[in-house]
């Protein structure tokens, strides 16, 4: 007796590609027919079986072009009826047409976000917490000199601080349009973007975050001179923290607005600015896809995304820097330390 090559029930035949129960079938042609997107609450690796198979839908969906159901499957059996639909009546085939490109396109930028979702690193912060967070800190700190002094324990900040630089060097490395660019042009993109980048990943990964102590220490560093221009930005760095925290981003919508932080085509001295933004519409366009879909009750949600975006530009990379990894980096550059990150081979298990 042949099982479903997802769940393990009982097959009832070859369906869109693999053998697989009636109830997987009937999942997957529905997710791709209904255009669904689906999220996991964990790291994306949930058992699927005849027990569990309803537990995580995005999961499921994995597990099933992983055993080699086909997309283009259900679109040729839309296909199909259409045909047999466009004899009758010519006005239909040119609507069917339409409907056909829309859905090879929503396959096509589906894929996409499957792919970001996928190389997104396993923190053991829960995307749960970070979707429950309480905003009030944030929103009531103040970035005074008593603010400031109030900790002198910044190492656990400083570490924290690190791991996420990593993470956002290893989390490009694996992006598969980033992977195929020029070195010259990665090297680029992640010297001119990495603070968004980071600061979204503080968000999704290190919240809440005990930033007093870290600035406290380097509050008595800093020359005089340049007291203003730190505070300022740290002030900035709360409130877009804080805006970006009110959005309750899921794991998708982080992934993707860390890919459009990513490939920013008005990075200077790019090589290929046109390839990247081609990559940048594309990014777009899943995000506001995935919305439409995924947050239709909510909305503006993609305007406010993007508006979200553009407002991490505010918070000067140098200050970051200065605040973040001053004790990491004991004088060196932090490009220096980005370019090493992303010459290394990946580790196992990352």
């Amino acid at each position: 007796m042949e099982i479903c090559s997802v769940c393990g029930d009982h097959s009832t035949g070859r369906h869109y590609g693999a053998n697989t129960c009636e109830g997987c079938k009937l999942f997957f042609k529905r997710s791709i027919k209904k255009r669904l997107y689906y999220t996991c609450r964990v790291a994306g690796c949930c058992p699927i079986s005849k027990r569990y198979r309803n537990s995580c839908q995005y999961c499921r969906m994995r597990k099933c072009l992983s055993v080699g159901m086909k997309r283009e499957a259900v679109q040729q059996t839309k296909a199909q009826d259409y045909e047999r639909q466009r004899r009758r009546q010519k006005r239909q085939h040119q609507k069917g047409t339409q409907e056909l490109r829309k859905e090879a396109d929503f396959a096509s930028l589906s894929d996409f976000v499957l792919h970001l979702q996928d190389v997104e690193p396993y923190c053991r912060k829960s995307e749960k917490d970070n979707s429950t967070l309480s905003t009030s800190s944030l929103e009531n700190s103040a970035f005074s000199k008593e603010y400031l002094n109030s900790g002198k324990d910044s190492e656990k900040t400083s570490e924290m601080a690190a791991r996420l630089l990593f993470m956002t060097v290893h989390w490009a490395k694996k992006v598969k349009h980033f992977s195929e660019l020029s070195h010259f042009d990665q090297v680029t993109l992640l010297r001119e973007n990495w603070c968004k980048i980071f600061i979204i990943n503080l968000v999704q990964w290190a919240m809440p975050f005990e930033l007093a102590p870290l600035v406290g220490e380097v509050f008595e560093k800093t020359p005089q001179e340049h007291l203003d221009k730190v505070l300022q930005n740290m002030g900035k760095l709360n409130e877009v923290v804080f805006k970006l925290v009110q959005l309750q981003l899921d794991r998708a919508e982080f992934s993707l607005l860390k890919a459009l932080a990513l490939f920013n085509p008005d990075t200077d001295h790019l090589a290929d600015a046109v390839q990247i933004q081609a990559i940048q519409n594309k990014t777009q366009n899943a995000l506001e896809e995935y919305i439409r879909v995924q947050h239709a009750q909510i909305p503006n949600r993609f305007g406010q995304t993007l508006i979200r975006l553009a407002a991490l530009g505010s918070v000067e990379s140098r200050v970051i820097e200065h605040v973040f990894f001053n004790q990491l980096l004991g004088g060196a550059s932090l490009y220096t330390v980005v370019d090493g990150i992303l010459r290394t081979k990946d580790l196992q298990g990352e």
